[in-house]
């Protein structure tokens, strides 16, 4: 049996399609659902609708971490430099 890949409360976003009139974006899974032909699905909530949608896991994606963030250090006195993460 697999596992799901997303947690609940764990923010994704979800490939839209047009044909279905499922808008693209960001989501937040309320729920795990069983295995369903041969698929895992969730239950996932967008802040832009009042329902929430019922959605395969092949039609999520995690979200991408950011790049060029950098740490800086404070010690109370002047800067002691920053670090690229």
């Amino acid at each position: 049996m697999p596992n799901h890949r997303f947690q609940v409360g764990q923010t994704v976003f979800l490939e839209g399609s047009r044909n279905l009139n499922i808008p693209g974006g960001e989501y937040v899974i309320t729920k795990k659902l069983p295995e369903r032909n041969g698929g895992l699905e969730y239950r996932v909530k967008s802040s832009k609708e009042p329902h929430q949608r019922v959605v395969r896991e092949d039609q999520l994606k995690a979200p991408e971490a950011p790049t060029g963030l950098k740490l800086l250090i404070f010690t109370g006195g002047p800067p002691l430099g920053s670090h690229d993460l």
